[in-house]
């Protein structure tokens, strides 16, 4: 279940802020994860969460009527833990934030783990300037298959020089998005039909006009590569081209699902 370690090499914007909050800023922040059916991973993650360094946050997992041992690993950390049988990636995630009493919501997944200074990173940038309403970075994959790993590498690659050089977030994966409650509900939240992409490009785009968006690949996570063992192309056509891709599209045009996302477990 390891992740690579990042290689410094591949980024070239550097970190601008460091983990020290500005005195007496301590906002509650609430860590968000859906699950269905994660009992392989969810033990991984919460135990990174739970090694966290910032001293203020919750952690809320909105389950979608798991059948594995699921909510008994969330419940075994003392999550508060929301279900929500039928519910949608998107939806769920909705919930959640609806249940969340900090300031500062995290987007998380039940398969990626996170470095133990991840939240006091992701707090700071908040506590520096009051115009930043989210804060993303990147995702480090597991080193098999190599394909993934590398592919990943060089996409966060082209999106951290786009952003240096414009300005411009292009994308943010949803298991490393950060926001501010305030503005997440100035924007409607996530738009729950797109089942794809909702809460990605969607949330991304709407809170471009609440605020600043600050991209920092420094600002790393370390998701499995399960959906990559399927295969290269299976895996570029499921969750890529077509059930990404064409999917978001047609849920924008007409306003409902209509490509079924398939969660691989």
């Amino acid at each position: 279940m390891g992740a690579a370690p990042p290689n410094p090499a591949f980024y070239h914007v550097v970190s601008e802020v460091s983990t020290v909050m500005p005195e007496g800023f301590l906002p509650l922040v609430s860590v968000v994860i859906p699950t269905l059916q994660e009992g392989k991973y969810l033990r991984r993650c919460l135990e990174s969460l739970a090694k966290q360094s910032y001293p203020c946050y919750e952690i809320i997992c909105v389950d979608g009527d798991s059948t594995d041992d699921t909510r008994a690993i969330a419940r075994s950390f003392g999550v508060n833990l929301v279900l929500a049988p039928g519910s949608t990636l998107v939806t769920a995630r909705q919930i959640g934030v609806e249940h969340a009493r900090g300031a500062i919501i995290i987007g998380a997944d039940a398969d990626t783990f996170y470095p133990s200074d991840y939240i006091s990173r992701v707090v700071a940038y908040f506590g520096r300037d009051p115009r930043i309403v989210a804060v993303g970075g990147i995702g480090v994959f597991e080193l098999e298959p190599w394909w993934c790993h590398r592919i990943w590498i060089l996409t966060y690659l082209v999106y951290t020089t786009i952003y240096r050089l414009t300005g411009i977030v292009v994308y943010v994966a949803a298991s490393n998005f950060a926001f501010t409650k305030a503005a997440f509900e100035h924007v409607g939240g996530y738009t729950t039909y797109l089942e794809v992409g909702g809460d990605e490009l969607d949330i991304l785009d709407k809170l471009k006009k609440a605020g600043t968006i600050v991209y920092d690949p420094q600002l790393i996570v370390y998701p499995s590569s399960r959906r990559a063992r399927m295969g290269f192309f299976n895996y570029y056509w499921r969750y890529g081209i077509f059930g990404y891709g064409v999917g978001y599209l047609l849920s924008q045009k007409f306003k409902r699902i209509v490509i079924k996302y398939t969660p691989v477990r």
